[in-house]
C-alpha cells in the first residue's frame, strides 16, 4: 500500500510532532551525530587534536550544531504552521518570555537567573502558544534534554569564574592573526603579547595558516575559505571550534564582525560562556565593494543576522565610539553593553629616532628638501584608495609642482590600478609592502600622513604616524577628529572630497612644524599598547560579572 503524505502547509506541524514524525527527526539527528563523530575521530587520528577527547565531549561537540540549529528550526516551523495557534496565544507567549527575561535580569546574582533563562521561558512559550497537551509535552521533553546537554557541554568547555585579581584564561577568535597583515591583526598581535606579559593565559582559534604557536601561545586552526588577500582566510564553523574550547577559557574575545564571530556568538550564548565582541571596521560598508549581487543581497542579510547575534552579547568594544550610533546591527543593543576601546600603536618601534637620510632620499624621489606626504595601508578599494590618484594629480598643476612629494606604502588588489593611473608622474614613489622596521623608517623620514579611508574606525596608521612625529591629514569623522584635532596635530577635510583634501594638505604644509610638534607626546600619552590592553582586561572582568542577555 502506497504511503500518501499530505503536503498542505498547515499540516506540516502536525506531521512533524506526531510520534512517527518525532521518530524520523530523532533518527535523522542520530545519523548526523554519528557521521560528525566519525569526522571528528578521523581528524583526531590524523593528528588535528593534540590530546584525546572524552566520549562525552565527542558526542556533544559533534551534535551541538545539529541540535541547536536544525532541531529548533524544525520546531519553529512546526509552531508557525499549527492552524490553531492564534495571535492572542502568540502575544501571551511573547509577554511571558519577556517577563522571564526581566525577572532573570533582576535576579542576576541568583542561581534562579540561569534557570529562568534556560528552562522557564521556553517552556512557557511552548505551553501558551501550542495550547495542546501532547505537543507541549513533546516540546518540554526536547527542551529539557537540550538543557541537560547544554549543562554537560558547558562544564567541559569553560572554567569556573575566577576570583578578582586572578589571571584570566582568554580564547581569542577571528580571521586576522599574524602572519596576515591588516589593522585588526595589529590588535590581535598586541592583545596576545600584552595579555601574556600581564600573566594571563591565551589561546587562539583561527583558520589563518601559520605555526602551532603564535607569540608563545597555542593556536587551534579550523576550516577556512580563501579571502581576497594573500594569506587571508575566512574561518568557518567546524568541530575544531570545540577543540579550541577544551582550553576551558574564562572568557572568549571575538575580533571584528567576521563570519566565525557571528556564528560562534550564538554557540557561546547557548553554552553560557562569557564573551566580549570588539568591532574594528564597518563590515556593512565593505560589502559594497564585493561583486554583484553581493552588495545587493549581502548588506541586508549581514545587517539582519548581525542585529540578531549582537543582541546576545553583553559586552561590545568599539574602537570608534561613533559606531554606537552608526553601525546598523548595534542600534538595538542596550547602551550599557557598548564600550569605547581605544586604539593603540607600538610607540617603541614607531618613533622619530627611526629617521634615515637614505630613506628620506628614496621616498622623496631625490628631493629631500620638499615635504613628503605618505599614504600607508592596504591598496584596497574599500580603503577609498581610488581617490588618491586624483589628489596627487592636483599637485602637478601650475604652481603646485614643488609643494611636496608623495610616497605610497602597501600592496593589494588595487595596486596595479593606482600605479597605472600615476604612471609617468615624478612626484610619487611606490614602495610596496614593507616590514615593520622599514615602515618605521618611512614614517619617521616623511612629514605627514594622508588618509582617505571612511570605511574603518580610527585606522592604526594615524596613531603610528603620530608616534613617528608626523602631522596627519584625514577625513572629518568623529573619532578621527578626536585623535587628530583639526589644526592641532594635523588638518581635517570633508570625507571623499579631494578638492577639500588638497586645501587641507596645503594648509598643513604651510604650518608643518607647529602641527608636527605635539604628535609624539600625544601618542605616548594616549596610545601605548600596555594601557590599551589594560583597559581591555577591565572590560573582560566586567563581562565576567555581567549576566547573560535573555
Amino acid at each position: 500500500m502506497a504511503l500518501h503524505v499530505p503536503w498542505h502547509p498547515f499540516q506540516l506541524g502536525d506531521i512533524l510532532l506526531t510520534m512517527p514524525g518525532l521518530c524520523l527527526i530523532g533518527l535523522l539527528h542520530c545519523v548526523t551525530v554519528f557521521f560528525e563523530m566519525a569526522i571528528v575521530e578521523a581528524m583526531s587520528a590524523a593528528g588535528h587534536f593534540k590530546e584525546t577527547l572524552s566520549p562525552l565531549i565527542l558526542v556533544f561537540s559533534a551534535s551541538v550544531v545539529t541540535v541547536f540549529y536544525t532541531l529548533p528550526a524544525i520546531l519553529s516551523v512546526a509552531f508557525v504552521y499549527f492552524g490553531e495557534v492564534t495571535q492572542p496565544c502568540l502575544l501571551g507567549a511573547v509577554v511571558a518570555v519577556l517577563a522571564c527575561k526581566t525577572a532573570a535580569e533582576l535576579a542576576a546574582s541568583s542561581p534562579i537567573a540561569s534557570f529562568l533563562k534556560w528552562t522557564v521561558a521556553p517552556i512557557l512559550f511552548c505551553a501558551i502558544s501550542l495550547c495542546n497537551v501532547w505537543r507541549f509535552s513533546c516540546c518540554v521533553a526536547t527542551l529539557l534534554l537540550m538543557k541537560f546537554g547544554l549543562a554537560k557541554l558547558s562544564e567541559n568547555f569553560k572554567s569556573p569564574k575566577p576570583a578578582p585579581g586572578d589571571p584570566l584564561r582568554i580564547l581569542c577568535l577571528g580571521d586576522s592573526f599574524y602572519p596576515y597583515m591588516d589593522g585588526v591583526q595589529t590588535f590581535t598581535t598586541n592583545t596576545i603579547q600584552q595579555l601574556t606579559h600581564m600573566g594571563h593565559e591565551v589561546h587562539v582559534f583561527t583558520s589563518v595558516a601559520g605555526p602551532d604557536k603564535l607569540f608563545g601561545v597555542d593556536v587551534t586552526r579550523g576550516a577556512g575559505m580563501g579571502g581576497n588577500y594573500p594569506g587571508h582566510s575566512l574561518t568557518l564553523p567546524s568541530p575544531a571550534l570545540f577543540r579550541a574550547l577544551t582550553f576551558r577559557p574564562h572568557l572568549v574575545h571575538l575580533f571584528d564582525t567576521c563570519p566565525i564571530a557571528l556564528l560562534t556568538s550564538f554557540v557561546l550564548w547557548l553554552l553560557d560562556i562569557p564573551y566580549v565582541w570588539s568591532h574594528h571596521t564597518r563590515i556593512d560598508h565593505y560589502v559594497q565593494f564585493l561583486p554583484q549581487p553581493g552588495p545587493l543581497i549581502g548588506i541586508s542579510v549581514l545587517r539582519a543576522f548581525g542585529t540578531l547575534m549582537c543582541n546576545l552579547c553583553s559586552t561590545h568594544m568599539m574602537v570608534d565610539d561613533a559606531m554606537r550610533n552608526e553601525t546598523p546591527w548595534l542600534q538595538n543593543v542596550d547602551d550599557g553593553c557598548k564600550f569605547f576601546w581605544k586604539s593603540g600603536c607600538d610607540v617603541n618601534i614607531f618613533t622619530p629616532e627611526a629617521r634615515s637620510q637614505s630613506t628620506r632620499e628614496w621616498i622623496s624621489g631625490g628631493r629631500p628638501d620638499l615635504p613628503v606626504v605618505a599614504f600607508v595601508g592596504r591598496m584596497a578599494y574599500e580603503k577609498n584608495i581610488k581617490l588618491l590618484p586624483d589628489l596627487i594629480k592636483k599637485f602637478t598643476e601650475a604652481g603646485l609642482e614643488n609643494k611636496c612629494r608623495w610616497v605610497i606604502v602597501g600592496s593589494g588588489p588595487a595596486d596595479n590600478d593606482v600605479r597605472s593611473q600615476l604612471e609617468g608622474f615624478d612626484n610619487v614613489v611606490f614602495t610596496g609592502r614593507l616590514g615593520k622596521e622599514e615602515l618605521a623608517k618611512v614614517y619617521a623620514s616623511a612629514d605627514m600622513l594622508f588618509n582617505p579611508t571612511v570605511t574603518g574606525g580610527c585606522d592604526l596608521v594615524l596613531l603610528e604616524a603620530q608616534a613617528a612625529g608626523l602631522a596627519v591629514v584625514a577625513p572629518r569623522l568623529p573619532v578621527i577628529s578626536i585623535v587628530v584635532g583639526d589644526g592641532v596635530r594635523g588638518k581635517l577635510y570633508e570625507p571623499l572630497n579631494m578638492e577639500d583634501a588638497k586645501r587641507a594638505v596645503l594648509e598643513c604644509i604651510a604650518d608643518l612644524d607647529r602641527l608636527k610638534a605635539p604628535t609624539r607626546a600625544h601618542a605616548e600619552a594616549e596610545f601605548a599598547w600596555d594601557r590599551v590592553i589594560a583597559d581591555a582586561v577591565k572590560m573582560y572582568r566586567k563581562a565576567l560579572t555581567t549576566p547573560s542577555r535573555y
